[in-house]
């Protein structure tokens, strides 16, 4: 894929008060498998996925919180705390958009969960649900976004709203910020895998038919919950 970084979606505002950076037309550069292979292991990339319209697809921000944290001034939206910072909560303000975006220093405009323009640009939303191929993962497997089947392996089952498998913690782990100043579900630690609790696997994929591949193939899924995006990946590099 190569690509301008720019999305075919209205975005927010930028700069913003919580994202001081605005964007710019890139130079992507994008290729992956035509051949994808699954592996018994999880795989971590330093590439990640990207979007048809040649967006960026990155869960992950460079936020943090040391463990003496109280308040959203003691954090940084770069930093080197402790405890890692979800983009997509409601204690640090990251700036996102509509489209749970924003943008990088560099200029990159990115998702960091379900990119509604791109659902809307393609006529789908509660009355019109359809399976979206969204993108591609870096290991050459298809993301697609909100919709699936009820039944993985089956066409003909109705659609429904596909959820992960995580769970946000209960209890604060031990030496995090209390929950009293900073709620359960503002860092990355505090979610955590729970097999059968959801749709998919510990990396937000699972192995079933889509319109693109009516046998079947294992693929992944942008999602409302989180991990919103895949954050590991089953395939090889």
């Amino acid at each position: 894929m190569t690509a301008n970084g720019v999305p075919n979606h209205q975005i927010g505002t930028f700069p913003n008060s919580g994202n001081p950076n605005t964007p710019t037309v890139q130079n992507v550069s994008f290729s992956a498998t035509l051949a994808p292979t699954l592996t018994s292991s999880n795989n971590a990339s330093r590439s990640l996925g990207y979007a048809l319209n040649g967006v960026k697809l990155d869960p992950g921000t460079g936020g943090s919180c040391p463990s003496t944290a109280t308040k959203a001034s003691d954090c940084t939206a770069i930093g080197a705390g402790t405890y890692s910072l979800e983009a997509l909560q409601s204690f640090f303000d990251f700036g996102v958009d509509s489209n749970n975006a924003h943008v990088q220093p560099g200029g990159i405009y990115h998702y960091h969960g379900m990119p509604e323009g791109i659902l809307t640009a393609a006529g789908v939303g509660s009355a019109a649900q359809r399976m979206v191929l969204i993108g591609w993962a870096p290991d050459g497997y298809p993301i697609y976004a909100r919709y699936g089947y009820s039944v993985a392996t089956s066409a003909a089952s109705t659609l429904k709203v596909i959820k992960g498998s995580y769970a946000v913690d209960t209890v604060a782990d031990t030496g995090r910020p209390s929950a009293a100043n900073i709620p359960l579900g503002t860092f990355v630690s505090d979610s955590n895998y729970v097999a059968g609790s959801g749709d998919l696997d510990d990396c937000n994929g699972r192995f079933g038919v889509t319109p693109e591949f009516p046998s079947g193939i294992y693929h992944y899924y942008a999602t409302d919950t989180y991990p919103y995006l895949p954050r590991c990946f089953k395939g090889t590099f």
